[in-house]
């Protein structure tokens, strides 16, 4: 994730999103289960599930929209999340714009920052 600065990843299970991979994944599971030690080279993805949910995310709300949305909407999305106390950090096209949706691409704010700034 680091060599191509990337802060989220998705975790997919059949073709759908189950959970988001990102850097608070590592404190909630160390803030939360210090009991059970440190992260060891050994742990999987599985280990630290409960913190992928993207419900659980604390500051990060991730949006679903359909894979026909224009640019402009995608753009508003980030500027309007409807949890003020999280930030989009991600908008997710699928197939049918839910969750439950085959996932066809991921934008980041950084996305839409290089189209805008593009020739």
């Amino acid at each position: 994730m680091s060599r191509f600065a990337f802060t989220h990843a998705p975790i997919m299970r059949g073709g759908r999103i189950v959970g988001v991979f990102s850097t608070d994944t590592i404190f909630d599971y160390l803030a939360n289960d210090i009991s059970k030690g440190m992260i060891t080279e050994r742990m999987q993805i599985r280990d630290l599930i409960q913190y992928t949910k993207l419900e659980c995310h604390a500051n990060d709300y991730f949006r679903f929209m359909s894979v026909q949305a224009n640019t402009t909407e995608v753009e508003e999305a980030f500027s309007h999340s409807p949890h003020p106390e999280k930030r989009t950090a991600l908008v997710f096209l699928t197939d049918n714009g839910k969750a439950s949706g085959t996932l066809i691409a991921m934008v980041t704010p950084w996305d839409i920052l290089s189209f805008l700034n593009s020739p």
